[in-house]
């Protein structure tokens, strides 16, 4: 019944029962503390009464004398709520009354009715108990003075009551009239009215909730005219991209489509997929015609399993029945935690795919080129290293042989030839035995480039101790400073990396022959490159000028006379790093020694010391 009277009356009701409420609470409070009141003040009036009328008959019944006691009663019985006042001896006799009709008779039954009720009060001294007063009150008074003022209350209620009625009514109007302005443009801006303004003048709050219905219009107004654009920018990016673009719900209907995937399937306009189911219209079969099921589908597993999918080996089917070979990603819709559907962006690849069948045609031919290549090539490694070895073995022996003559010579015949003829000789040998020292440092490369690598853990501080100490078995008169870093490891050919390293000491133990305090240092850094090996000496070093020539075959820094040697060694070192995967380098000053970097590419674990050891910098000492 409530919810069908309007705003305005429901309003006024409410004000009329609160206010109802508010002051039939002020009246009955009002109308309960005058009525107490009344009560206590009759009860105090009773209380001083008895007192003094006590005390007259205290003095009357000790003397004996009950003319004026009489007197005084009937004064009392004049008050209007005293209905019968009597005073009684010690024997329950009546000595003074009034009425006085009671005088000489027994004290009568005391009995307390709905308006009258008697008090007795004991009249005693000291010397013990002399008579009794009994009053008899009437509270018939009380009452009337009561119900007129309960009237009274009920007469100021009910007007009090219209009155509220009357202003709850026009207050409901007054508050309503302004909130049906904001209801009604409540509900035209529901009806899709974004012009409708409220436009409540005011500061109170019914003017606060208009003015926030009115920017709430606005920018709601404002948020459509933008999503309008942002949709027609939208649609203006999926036409005119390349990329066909289709969007499926979770039950895999066709909910929105691009241009380009309506051309590449076959269709005249987009609105042709709308609210079609995609896979049994271009996704049904495989490219060789089997059916493609569904449940096999990359894009549904992608929208069962809310993940991405990227598929480059499947085809679609155009209207015409013909198909194409395709790339796709699919990715799941979300709305609010859930997915909804996906977004597939497909492409038509047939170009690429007949692109990478003919790299593939080629990469065949190429591969069986290089085998065939690779077969020839290492044919002719095998005839060339037996050729080598023939080469060496047939130029070793006439060296032998003059070297051996030679010898022969000056042991047999030097004490008949000159100074100048004995020089020849020994020129004789010396060039054979560097011959035969070119020989062996030629093979030596060469089995280098051909040699297999075989990687294992190697360590390095090791194989650079060994050749130190071989170096200075070989020459015991010379003092070097030898500083090792320990515990260097890393992941080489250890017969090949020896052999690296036996060259690059070897240079450092020769270039240091001249210095009065040599030093020798092996060691590695960490850099941009990783782990940098380097041998580091302080001998004669060389000019930086020609570095270029530095690990070039027979390719020499310094004199013969001054430090001997056939130029192979570097060129050696550089091709088995290389081999490694790696690189070397040097740095150099002349007159203060050189420092040779090299890095192992393969290395799969390096092991160095750790930081109390002061890591040289890439510059030369």
């Amino acid at each position: 019944m409530l919810s069908r009277l309007s705003l305005k009356y429901r309003i006024a009701l409410v004000i009329f029962v609160l206010e109802g409420i508010m002051l039939s609470t002020v009246l009955w409070q009002t109308l309960s503390l005058s009525l107490d009141s009344a009560a206590e003040q009759q009860t105090l009036t009773h209380d001083m009464l008895l007192e003094l009328v006590g005390d007259l008959s205290r003095t009357a019944l000790l003397t004996t004398e009950y003319a004026d006691l009489q007197l005084h009663l009937k004064q009392v019985q004049m008050e209007p709520t005293v209905e019968r006042v009597m005073v009684a001896n010690v024997d329950d006799r009546v000595v003074a009354s009034s009425p006085a009709s009671a005088v000489g008779k027994p004290l009568p039954a005391m009995a307390n009715s709905q308006q009258r009720y008697w008090r007795i009060e004991a009249v005693s001294t000291a010397a013990g108990p002399l008579g009794t007063l009994a009053v008899e009150f009437s509270s018939e008074r009380l009452e009337a003075a009561n119900t007129r003022v309960r009237n009274l209350g009920i007469g100021i209620a009910v007007a009090g009551m219209l009155v509220i009625a009357i202003v709850g009514v026009l207050t409901g109007f007054a508050l309503t009239r302004r909130l049906d302005r904001i209801s009604k443009a409540a509900q035209q801006f529901a009806e899709g009215e974004l012009t409708v303004r409220a436009s409540i003048p005011g500061r109170d709050e019914l003017a606060a909730l208009g003015q926030t219905i009115d920017t709430m219009i606005h920018q709601v107004a404002e948020s459509q005219q933008r999503l309008k654009q942002q949709g027609e920018h939208i649609r203006l990016l999926l036409a005119s991209t390349a990329e066909a673009i289709y969007g499926i719900d979770l039950a895999g209907i066709c909910t929105f489509a691009n241009p380009a995937c309506a051309r590449l399937l076959g269709h005249q306009h987009e609105n042709e997929l709308i609210g079609e189911p995609m896979h049994e219209l271009s996704h049904h079969s495989y490219a060789d015609g089997r059916p493609f099921p569904r449940e096999q589908c990359r894009i549904y597993q992608a929208m069962r399993r809310a993940e991405g999918a990227h598929v480059d080996d499947e085809v679609l089917w155009r209207k015409d029945g013909s198909s194409f070979p395709t790339e796709y990603w699919a990715y799941p819709i979300w709305r609010d935690g859930k997915v909804i559907g996906a977004v597939v962006t497909f492409m038509d690849i047939t170009d690429r795919k007949q692109v990478e069948d003919e790299l593939a045609r080629h990469r065949q031919h190429l591969e069986e080129l290089v085998n065939e290549r690779t077969r020839e090539l290492t044919r002719l490694n095998k005839e060339l290293e037996a050729f080598s070895y023939s080469v060496a073995h047939d130029l070793r022996t006439p060296l032998r042989a003059i070297d051996g003559f030679s010898q022969l010579v000056i042991e047999d015949y030097g004490s008949q030839l000159d100074e100048t003829a004995r020089d020849y000789l020994q020129r004789v040998r010396a060039g054979t035995q560097r011959m035969a020292d070119l020989i062996d440092d030629i093979l030596q490369l060469s089995r280098v480039s051909r040699s297999e690598l075989h990687t294992e853990p190697v360590d390095l501080s090791a194989l650079v101790q060994d050749a130190i100490q071989r170096l200075q078995q070989h020459d015991t008169t010379r003092d070097v400073e030898v500083i090792i870093m320990p515990k260097l490891t890393d992941h080489a050919d250890a017969r090949l990396l020896g052999i690296a390293l036996d060259n690059l000491l070897d240079n450092a133990w020769k270039y240091t022959g001249k210095t009065p305090d040599p030093r020798i240092e092996f060691g590695a850094i960490e850099d941009a490159e990783g782990t940098v090996f380097y041998v580091r000496d302080n001998g004669a070093g060389f000019d930086m000028r020609y570095m270029d020539k530095l690990f070039g075959t027979f390719q020499r820094l310094h004199k013969e006379h001054e430090f001997p040697g056939t130029g192979i060694g570097l060129a050696t070192v550089q091709r088995i790093i290389h081999r490694h995967g790696g690189r070397v380098w040097a740095e150099s000053e002349v007159g203060k020694g050189a420092i040779f970097f090299f890095t192992l590419r393969n290395a799969a674990s390096v092991s160095t010391p750790g930081n109390d050891t002061q890591e040289p910098s890439h510059k030369a000492i």
